[in-house]
């Protein structure tokens, strides 16, 4: 849920204003309201009321006069240097557009590669997956869709074409395990690996896997998001681990981590697509 929040922010990267805030529920003094804004009070001087006015406002005119007179000047040097410098600015501003021009190439180049290098392998990966067989022993899946409150059908295939159980598909997402999960049989194993990839399913992560590879394949020159792409799997796998064990009880901890064991052990994981899991 919290990584949800990064998602967006990142795929829209524009601030939204509204007049509602918890600042306008703060009180404003009524000495700096004036329409249209705020504006500085300024210093109030304390004169003596034995002091000759007169000369008090001859003095503030003299004051007053020296300022339009410094104001003038300064605004006489300003117009003189941005006369001088216009010509550096311009070039500055010429290599600045330059320097930008190029990096937007850049990065274009790099997001349309990684995006084009994602379909690919999805691409593959479905391919490879083409020849899959349907698992017909339901007893498990109907078992722990219903534990989980899974209303949606999902069908469950296996291939000799992978060495670890996935979640594949958008529209109809669909899991498949590897062949010799299957001819092993055992059921303990296969009734947490299959409860572990509904809970996939049930949280739509089969959704905010492809949208947190498009935010990589977009900030793919900030290491920051190579590293949140990273603890966002990470997290969420631990998340699906101790929704299994919340549901099945704690006394399974000990044959879980055996079955994880012995799916990770000596096996690599699947050579196909980011976009599965």
């Amino acid at each position: 849920a919290l990584w949800s929040i990064v998602l967006v922010r990142l795929l829209i990267p524009v601030y939204f204003a509204a007049v509602f805030s918890i600042f306008n529920v703060l009180p404003v003094p009524e000495t700096t309201k004036i329409s249209g804004g705020m504006q500085n009070i300024g210093i109030i001087r304390y004169v003596p009321d034995n002091i000759d006015t007169e000369s008090v406002k001859e003095s503030i005119q003299i004051y007053n006069g020296a300022i339009t007179e410094t104001s003038h000047h300064k605004t006489e040097v300003i117009n003189s240097l941005d006369t001088y410098t216009s010509g550096e600015n311009s070039e500055a501003k010429d290599y600045k557009q330059g320097f930008m021009f190029i990096a937007a190439v850049i990065w274009a180049f790099g997001l349309m590669s990684l995006l084009a290098s994602s379909i690919i392998m999805y691409i593959r990966t479905v391919r490879r997956l083409q020849t899959a067989i349907l698992y017909k022993d339901n007893n498990i899946l109907e078992e722990t869709s219903k534990m989980l409150k899974l209303r949606r059908k999902v069908r469950i295939f296996y291939s000799d074409e992978i060495n670890s159980p996935i979640v594949c598909g958008f529209f109809k997402p669909r899991i498949l395990l590897p062949l010799s999960l299957v001819k092993d049989n055992n059921l303990f194993d296969l009734k947490h690996i299959i409860t572990h990839e509904l809970i996939h399913i049930k949280r739509l992560d089969y959704f905010f896997k492809p949208l947190s590879v498009i935010v990589a394949c977009i900030h793919w020159f900030n290491p920051v998001i190579w590293l949140s792409f990273i603890l966002f799997q990470k997290d969420m796998e631990m998340s699906c681990d101790e929704r299994v064990l919340k549901e099945m009880g704690g006394k399974i901890k000990q044959a879980y981590s055996t079955s994880l064991l012995s799916l990770a052990t000596g096996r690599p994981l699947i050579n196909g697509s980011p976009l599965a899991f």
